[in-house]
């Protein structure tokens, strides 16, 4: 007589289930979508770390085409080459006189108590693509 052997001896059941397939397949694409999402990350911190060097560049390029302008007494602005990319705004404040600290006051005090040889000028960049802004101030003296 003839004996059979069980079906699980008589063949191999090698493989994968489907629920290990798919548990692959989901790991694999958390990896996946994480390791992306740095990317991501890094690409656009390097992006707004390369535009806030540029602006802080045009800023100092700017503060420095302001500073080689002739001084004028009580000037209520003073007029660059516009810069590309970038909005300037330029605030300027005039030295009153006094001294230990040096205070600083708006035209008006200016055209009413005269210049006194000393001007505070803010300037402040605003890249018009990020929106990022930047601001230096720096100190013009009559000579």
């Amino acid at each position: 007589m003839r004996t059979c052997a069980p079906r699980s001896e008589s063949r191999s059941q090698e493989g994968f289930t489907l629920v290990e397939v798919m548990m692959t397949v989901m790991i694999m694409s958390i990896a996946f979508v994480t390791i992306l999402e740095g990317e991501a990350v890094f690409f656009h911190s390097t992006t707004i770390r390369h535009a806030t060097a540029s602006l802080d560049t045009a800023t100092r390029s700017y503060a420095t085409a302001l500073s080689n302008l002739p001084y004028v007494d009580c000037a209520s602005s003073y007029s660059t080459a516009p810069i590309p990319g970038a909005s300037a705004a330029v605030a300027i404040d005039y030295w009153n006189g006094a001294v230990a600290p040096a205070t600083f006051s708006d035209h008006t005090a200016c055209v009413a108590n005269g210049e006194q040889g000393a001007q505070r000028i803010a300037i402040t960049l605003t890249d018009t693509n990020t929106s990022q802004t930047d601001q230096l101030t720096i100190v013009k003296r009559k000579p």
